[in-house]
Order: C-alpha cells, then sequence, then structure tokens
C-alpha cells in the first residue's frame, strides 16, 4: 500500500475565548484570518467549531433566500431541492476516512454540513425545457453555480481512495475529498477535475481548489453568494439587465 503518512504540524489546542463574540459583533474577515494562522485542535478547535457553526448559519440562511427566488424564476435544482438537510456527526464513513486521510474534518467544512447540509445551484439538464435566462447573454457554461455535495460522499470517495492507495506505483501524499463538479459537468459536458479539498488538511478553513484557482472555503462560499449563487459571473462582462438580476437575487443576504 502507497504511503499517506504526513507528519502533523503542531496544533494550537488552547482556545482564545473570545473569537464567537468578536465574530458576531462584525469581526468578521479579522476572526477568520486568525482562525487560519494555524492548526487548530483540542479547546481551540471547539472555539473554531462554534465560529464556523455561526458562519454557516448565515450561509443556510442566504441559500434559502437565493434558492426562494431561484425557484420563483423558474429555476430547478439538478438533484431536485437546492439544499438537503443538514445533519450532525458521526456520518457514515467518516471515521474511515479520517483515518486514511489522518487528520479531522476540517472546521469550515464539518460546520457547512452540520448547519448547511448541502447546496445545488446547478441546472437540471435532465428537463426537456431550456432553463430560464436569469442572465440575459451569459452561457449556461459560464455561470458555474454553487454546489457542495452533503456528507453522504464518503463511501465514494473512500472507494477511490482505496483504489489509488492499492497502486504500489503510485506514491501518494495527499488525498483529493470530491465536493463538486466542474464548470464543465455543470453545465452537462465532459469537463476537468471535481472541485474539492485535499486532505490532509488541519487548519480550521481548508483551501477549495479547481482547475483555476484556489481559496479558503469560507472565502469561496462568500465569493460564491456575493455573486447569487454563480460565481462564474466574476468572469464575464455583464450588461445592465443582468447587474439588476443580480441585485435582485443578492438582496438582503447576510453578511458571513
Amino acid at each position: 500500500m502507497a504511503d499517506t503518512s504526513v507528519k502533523p504540524p503542531h496544533l494550537c489546542a488552547e482556545a482564545q475565548g473570545n473569537l464567537l463574540q468578536r465574530y458576531e459583533a462584525g469581526e468578521i474577515t479579522e476572526v477568520w484570518r486568525s482562525l487560519r494562522l494555524s492548526p487548530t485542535g483540542g479547546d481551540a478547535r471547539e472555539e473554531a467549531l462554534d465560529v464556523a457553526r455561526a458562519t454557516m448559519r448565515r450561509v443556510r440562511r442566504n441559500c434559502e433566500m437565493i434558492a426562494e427566488r431561484l425557484e420563483a424564476r423558474g429555476w430547478r435544482a439538478l438533484l431536485g431541492e437546492f439544499y438537503s438537510t443538514p445533519s450532525r456527526p458521526p456520518w457514515p464513513g467518516q471515521s474511515d476516512v479520517e483515518t486514511l486521510a489522518g487528520c479531522s474534518i476540517p472546521v469550515a467544512l464539518q460546520a457547512f454540513w452540520e448547519e448547511v447540509g448541502g447546496v445545488d445551484f446547478v441546472w437540471d439538464y435532465n428537463q426537456p425545457e431550456e432553463p430560464p435566462a436569469l442572465f440575459p447573454d451569459v452561457p449556461l457554461i459560464d455561470l458555474d453555480p454553487l454546489s457542495i455535495d452533503p456528507p453522504v460522499c464518503f463511501p465514494a470517495i473512500l472507494e477511490e481512495w482505496r483504489n489509488h492507495l492499492l497502486d504500489p506505483l503510485e506514491l501518494v501524499t495527499a488525498l483529493p475529498l470530491d465536493l463538486a463538479p466542474d464548470f464543465y459537468n455543470k453545465a452537462n459536458f465532459s469537463g476537468g477535475s471535481p472541485y474539492g479539498i485535499v486532505l490532509p488538511s488541519w487548519g480550521a478553513d481548508p483551501t477549495f481548489v479547481t482547475d483555476f484557482w484556489q481559496m479558503p472555503f469560507t472565502a469561496y462560499l462568500r465569493h460564491a453568494l456575493h455573486w447569487g449563487g454563480f460565481p462564474g459571473l466574476a468572469e464575464v462582462p455583464l450588461g445592465s439587465v443582468a447587474r439588476r438580476r443580480l441585485d435582485d437575487l443578492c438582496e438582503g443576504l447576510e453578511p458571513f
């Protein structure tokens, strides 16, 4: 079996004691910057989870608001629902994933699954009708809708990892935790690699990776919801009508 052992860094186990209060007082950026500075364990992880859960409750409310507006415009989610039911760990297969990865599920992702569950703003391309023109002159493939799998993904991930680990010719030092299809597949085209994080990851906010960019997971959610759940819009010119549609989708969203 391939060697996946990576020496874990020193984990900060002492809680700062005021991060949640600072976050709720409006120090959103500062608190998350602090959480990203060092790997967390023990009491520090519990404090980080408190902040992350408060963050993801806001994410959930924002997703619900956008989903309601999308539904009113005739948009249908690929998996039938815009978001799935949140659930608390342990999740089926979680302990095996953590054992193979050599680390716990990162704080931000755990809190997302606990408070949001999963999100699916991908158009249901199995429908016979064309999608509504949410943003005039912007093709479906350019939207890159927000999509994050719920934790039911663990069994499939385990099977894929074990296939890699059994290959004697493959030196595996990192394991991909796929969380979403890439923008091609979201538009029903064959495309590149899935979006996700790479384990082991000991920080509170793991890096979310695509073929073209990477950023912290919470920063990706912030970016995606800033664009009404369609972060691909950041890369294309928007006319006045499309801009008004975007403003309508984003009206009243809660900072997180």
